[in-house]
């Protein structure tokens, strides 16, 4: 990428405004991916997409099946929720 000469302060001054502004997009990508990250990576998240990745596999033959899934993958997604929740409990009474 060629680069552009500076001559001017008014110049030097939109260019140092533009990096600001794209280092500030570039960190709320950061920022949202990072967010992403953390909530793909809860339990009840990991085992309900682990049950809906199964039940994809498995379900072909069954009927209703959206609804079978949503209720098992649901059913799974609070009994991980709860074992987390204990879990924390434990470890902040140690």
């Amino acid at each position: 990428m060629k680069m552009k000469k500076i001559k001017t302060i008014k110049e030097l001054q939109a260019e140092k405004k533009r990096i600001r502004q794209n280092q500030a997009m570039l960190e709320n990508k950061v920022a949202l991916n990072w967010k992403e990250l953390k909530e793909s990576l809860r339990p009840g998240n990991i085992a309900r997409d682990a049950v809906a990745g199964m039940l994809n596999k498995t379900s072909s033959g069954i009927n209703n099946a959206g609804f079978v899934k949503n209720i098992l993958s649901n059913g799974i997604a609070i009994l991980a929720g709860k074992l987390v929740d204990k879990a924390a409990k434990r470890f902040s009474k140690s």
